[in-house]
């Protein structure tokens, strides 16, 4: 089971990944600087938005939605529903009163697909999931793009994201049954209780886990303008996209096994977060590396000319940020939310985002991007300090030291390889790839097939 939805979840994550690298590359060359910015900056609104609004209660559905169908989920499923559509309402509501009626129509389309798109997810609806999550950005992509050779610009983007959006969100509230269901007389207060119990204290964490992010371009856009913003977050943007292609497909399989395990007991537990870690890691870790190194080849491929300077010189560094927040976002956390204990999470994501504003609004007018960068660096490791920390009196994470040193070491070598000489963006990749496996496997020949198959 685990091979068959690591492999539909990898799929669409690889190919809504290569989408995403090709609107940057596209859009970073038709769009200058300073309208990549604002682009950037509304995006990033949008995200927010988003995250403040919905994503908590998509974490919840989570939480209590699996693929074997039981009797409560017909009442969570109506209750998480109802107040989908009434947050939904109070966020498009204060986007048209701010005279902004567009952000308000992708708001609610984006909502809305997104939770379809879960839906499909957690009912191993597999084909649908791949044809919805991938057909929503291709077509807010091609949209976005025909309206920007028509003349419209930044306006053109989003538009083509609305229409993506909304195509989305209609196909999968025709197609899956669950949110047809939903009706009003389901309301109940057991129900309500259960989601918001869980799902309240997510809105903060998760919001200033997002917020900790844009903070660094919405302060680039305050004090140095939307060019600079435009090509900070050009850069920012593909290490974090790359190395969430590789891990998020990975976790949507592994994150029902680690709930599962939980209710088996915590040693259960325990063991089943081990193995989970250890597959997270042996992609993490030398893919983080390897984005490092070939930076340069990674902006000449994917950037506008503007943008490959700055993108080449801070690729590595955003490569070891993005590290850390994805270990953060798949495993650090896991304790707060196994234990149904995410409302300890606000005070670390709380401090995380002072830090990084106050060392952004500090040190930005002084050094520029390194001052972004430095803020966004010291929160993250802040937060991973902070989490691990406080996590351990919830549920103590495994970390099995011999094989990830191991892996380590893999990546090490593969390093040393790839130092030697340019061999070219591509050959570096394959060079790349069997070096860190032959290693691996070198090292520990049933290591990584162990874990696996023992989890399928």
């Amino acid at each position: 089971m685990l091979l068959k939805n690591t492999s539909v979840f990898a799929i669409s994550a690889i190919l809504k990944g290569l989408i995403g690298f090709t609107l940057i590359a596209v859009f970073t060359r038709m769009l200058s600087p300073a309208d990549f910015g604002l682009y950037a900056v509304i995006v990033a609104i949008i995200t927010i938005a988003d995250t403040a609004g919905f994503l908590w209660l998509r974490h919840t559905l989570m939480r209590h939605i699996t693929d074997e169908k039981t009797a409560k989920d017909e009442s969570i499923l109506s209750n998480a529903f109802i107040i989908y559509m009434l947050v939904t309402v109070i966020f498009c509501a204060t986007a048209v009163l701010a005279s902004y009626p567009l952000v308000a129509l992708i708001i609610a389309a984006d909502s809305l697909s997104n939770l379809v798109i879960l839906l499909a997810r957690l009912r191993l609806n597999r084909w649908l999931f791949l044809w919805l999550s991938v057909g929503k950005p291709l077509i807010a992509m091609l949209a976005g793009v025909f309206l920007m050779l028509a003349g419209h610009g930044v306006s053109g983007a989003l538009c083509g994201m609305a229409l993506g959006f909304s195509l989305i969100a209609a196909a999968g509230l025709w197609t899956l049954p669950d949110i047809r269901k939903a009706r009003p007389s389901m309301i109940s207060r057991p129900a309500l209780k259960s989601i918001l119990a869980f799902g309240l204290p997510l809105i903060a964490v998760l919001s200033l886990q997002l917020i900790t992010r844009a903070t660094d371009r919405l302060l680039l856009d305050l004090l140095l303008g939307a060019d600079i913003t435009g090509l900070y977050a050009a850069a920012q943007d593909i290490p974090y996209k790359l190395l969430t292609v590789l891990l998020s497909s990975l976790h949507f399989a592994l994150y029902p096994l680690a709930l599962k395990a939980f209710d088996q007991g915590t040693e259960a537990c325990r063991k089943q977060l081990a193995q989970n870690l250890i597959l997270l890691f042996a992609l993490l870790c030398p893919a983080a590396i390897g984005i490092a190194l070939l930076s340069s080849g990674i902006a000449d491929m994917l950037l506008g000319s503007e943008f490959r300077p700055l993108a080449a010189t801070y690729i590595p560094v955003f490569a070891g940020i993005a590290a850390l927040s994805c270990l953060i976002q798949y495993y650090c956390i896991l304790p707060f939310h196994l234990k149904g204990e995410t409302k300890r999470l606000v005070l670390p994501f709380v401090t995380a985002l002072a830090i990084n504003a106050g060392i952004g609004l500090t040190a930005i007018p002084y050094i520029g991007v390194k001052g972004a960068i430095l803020g966004s660096f010291l929160s993250y490791l802040f937060l991973i300090t902070a989490t691990l920390i406080m996590g351990r009196r919830l549920m103590p994470l495994p970390f099995p030291a011999i094989p990830l040193i191991k892996i380590i070491i893999a990546t090490l070598v593969m390093t040393g390889v790839l130092s030697l000489y340019d061999f070219g963006f591509v050959i570096s990749v394959i060079i790349g790839i069997m070096t860190y496996t032959a290693v691996t496997l070198a090292l520990t020949p049933s290591l990584l097939k162990k874990h696996l198959w023992k989890s399928i």
